[in-house]
């Protein structure tokens, strides 16, 4: 009589990666595949100066969430860490430039490496500890999102889930313990936006994909944790599923965007150009 495969905790398995991967671990052609997400993410946000909601955003974070232990990449302004992440999540996602998710149906690199980026500034990381928190954060998140779309019969926009990843390579920068981890994910999900996506496709405005929202709530959650804040523990964390984490690599999926626009513009994009050439 055959048997069913052990299940296997998602929790032990999250917090084992976060806390335990190394830059050495991790294969030399998803290392280019990081290396070319964050070439974009540059990209996209030097575009993204120039849209109104950028220069707000910054100005909020200057307002409400000021500090000294990051910077706005719009202009280099001193800001919190979550202010930071704000500012700077706004700026990469505001064009609609940024890289994407199919499965996910989400924007992760817009959380992910604002999110890591603001909290490395603010400990001083290292090139190397960087880059293994955004590794740690674009996992994570994107196996958070693939489970809450097979959860979840709505679409639910990308700081739904994208705010685990960020919570994620936050605290493995702050260094956190295993329960703050767990506390972390728990916090960023209970307070993550349940924003129907579809309406933003219908109706646009800058709130957009949330993706600044995500950054900010997910250096928070680690942040909080991070101080003995406690939150009940997520639903994707109670998952029982092999992820596979550290072997089998979600970021290899993310998409780079020829087009600012969303991806299911791109390919009537391609028809018309290519038509248009024929005609010439």
């Amino acid at each position: 009589m055959a048997t069913s495969a052990p299940s296997v905790s998602v929790a032990s398995q999250v917090i084992d990666f976060t806390q335990n991967l190394r830059w050495d671990d991790v294969p030399a052609h998803v290392r280019r595949h990081v290396a070319l997400l964050l070439i974009d993410f540059a990209a996209v946000s030097v575009a993204g100066r120039v849209a109104p909601a950028s220069s707000i955003a910054a100005d909020f974070a200057t307002e409400a969430m000021g500090g000294t232990g990051a910077r706005a990449l719009l202009d280099g302004r001193l800001l919190s860490v979550p202010g930071a992440a704000w500012a700077n999540g706004v700026l990469a996602n505001v064009l609609d430039f940024d890289d994407g998710h199919r499965i996910t149906k989400g924007h992760p690199g817009a959380m992910i490496i604002p999110g890591a980026l603001a909290a490395a500034q603010a400990v001083n990381a290292s090139m190397q500890e960087f880059l293994e928190a955004v590794v740690v954060g674009y996992e994570v998140a994107i196996h958070a999102g693939v489970l809450i779309h097979e959860r979840e019969a709505q679409y639910h926009a990308s700081a739904s889930w994208g705010s685990l990843g960020v919570a994620a390579a936050t605290a493995r920068l702050y260094g956190l313990d295993a329960e703050q981890i767990g506390h972390a994910l728990g916090i960023a999900e209970y307070h993550a936006p349940i924003a129907l996506m579809p309406r933003a496709v219908g109706d646009p405005a800058m709130t957009k994909d949330t993706c600044g929202w995500g950054a900010m709530n997910g250096t928070t959650s680690a942040l909080l944790a991070r101080r003995g804040f406690t939150g009940l523990t997520s639903e994707f964390m109670l998952t029982e599923r092999d992820l596979q984490l550290g072997h089998q690599w979600g970021l290899l999926d993310l998409y780079i965007k020829p087009y600012p626009c969303c991806r299911w513009s791109q390919p009537a994009i391609d028809a018309a150009r290519g038509l248009s050439a024929s005609l010439t």
